[in-house]
């Protein structure tokens, strides 16, 4: 296990395959590493040249995105005011075989100690913009607090089965469209259908 603290010292020993023109840039899992470890030491003003300008950060804990590096940070900050330098977080596992892509496994402590309902993994997308490897596409998923278990395969299971009975009364609906103005409202079904099948590809077998 591998712990985020205050300060990183950046080794390039990862097996990063970037090619001869990356070798005096960072690889990707060291500026995922420095992401953590800034946040740890509550220094967000210090995270913004790891962060790309037009950057898009999913939190799927929150209705929507957070895009735009200004964004980005002001959400940081917001997080940091509101928790104690004690709360860190540690990593688990990182990938570094890919400095494009890199998938991160953590959790909290607090005080050195696991805090409770804190597991989570993340994806970072990053590029080289001007010379220096940025994020520029992040998404976390943290574990839930309430586990239904079960409970919610049989959920998942009655709404795909309904939505495939929706989908499928669609289908009808668009070919009958197409037989009553078949010159006007052809293109607009092709897209309809095409983009039917591509969300619900088991719909394929009725045509």
């Amino acid at each position: 296990m591998r712990r985020v603290s205050g300060s990183v010292t950046v080794v390039n020993t990862d097996n990063d395959d970037d090619g001869g023109g990356d070798n005096l840039i960072e690889p990707g899992s060291e500026v995922v590493r420095n992401f953590y470890a800034r946040i740890n030491v509550h220094d967000v003003d210090s995270v913004q040249d790891l962060i790309s300008d037009n950057c898009v950060y999913e939190d799927l804990v929150f209705p929507r995105p957070f895009v735009g590096r200004q964004e980005i940070l002001e959400f940081f900050k917001k997080f940091t005011n509101a928790t104690s330098i004690d709360l860190q977080f540690v990593i688990d596992d990182l990938s570094t075989q890919d400095s494009s892509s890199v998938g991160v496994i953590w959790h909290l402590e607090w005080k050195g100690k696991p805090f409770p309902f804190s597991k989570g993994c993340s994806f970072y997308r990053l590029e080289v913009i001007n010379g220096k490897r940025q994020i520029v596409y992040a998404r976390d998923s943290v574990e839930p607090a309430i586990k239904p278990g079960d409970a919610a395969l049989r959920r998942i299971h009655k709404i795909a089965k309904m939505n495939t009975n929706v989908v499928s009364a669609c289908v009808d609906c668009i070919c009958t469209w197409i037989e009553f103005d078949p010159p006007i409202n052809v293109q607009a079904a092709i897209r309809s259908v095409t983009w039917l099948l591509q969300q619900f590809p088991q719909l394929a077998d009725r045509l």
